[in-house]
């Protein structure tokens, strides 16, 4: 059976979308260049019009992140220019005898947007995992409508429900 780490995937995966869109998927690695850093910190800041404020520079946290087994910050490329970022967490489901993925942040730089890369992106990320026999899903949640009717359309809507608990809200 073949088994992959997270870690173990490779650094660029390429997948076509929507027939004109070629991603690549480049894994950010510890520790990041200072131009990754700066494009997953804005393209956080164009998700959330500002950045928490934690005590020690957001871009400390997302360096910390790269070196976390279970997380992954992706930056999505076309034509060698990045396009945008997606962070995920990979959870373990026993009772599946597998694994799962939860896409935390997606987002298309402002300047990409409407183009289809968010699309291309979504796709991407389950081509990414499908060579693993053990990857069961991908779950992305939100709730902002425009996301939902594009995450509807791309991976199907689901009956599960989420319930959380915020323990320290920021």
């Amino acid at each position: 059976m073949n088994v992959l780490s997270l870690r173990a995937l490779p650094v660029w995966v390429t997948c076509q979308a929507e027939e004109t869109l070629l991603i690549q998927y480049r894994r950010v690695q510890h520790p990041m260049t200072i131009a990754d850093r700066a494009f997953v910190v804005r393209c956080l800041t164009e998700l959330n019009g500002k950045l928490p404020e934690l005590g020690e520079p957001f871009d400390a946290f997302v360096e910390l992140l790269t070196q976390d087994p279970s997380t992954e910050i992706l930056v999505a490329e076309s034509d060698g220019v990045s396009v945008g970022v997606v962070t995920s967490n990979r959870f373990a489901m026993p009772r599946y005898a597998g694994f799962g993925y939860e896409i935390q942040e997606i987002v298309v730089a402002e300047e990409h947007r409407g183009r289809g890369f968010g699309k291309a992106m979504l796709e991407g990320f389950v081509a990414r995992y499908a060579a693993d026999e053990r990857t069961r899903k991908v779950v992305v949640r939100t709730n902002d409508p425009r996301s939902q009717a594009l995450y509807a359309r791309t991976y199907g809507e689901s009956d599960l429900k989420s319930f959380q608990k915020f323990v320290h809200k920021i």
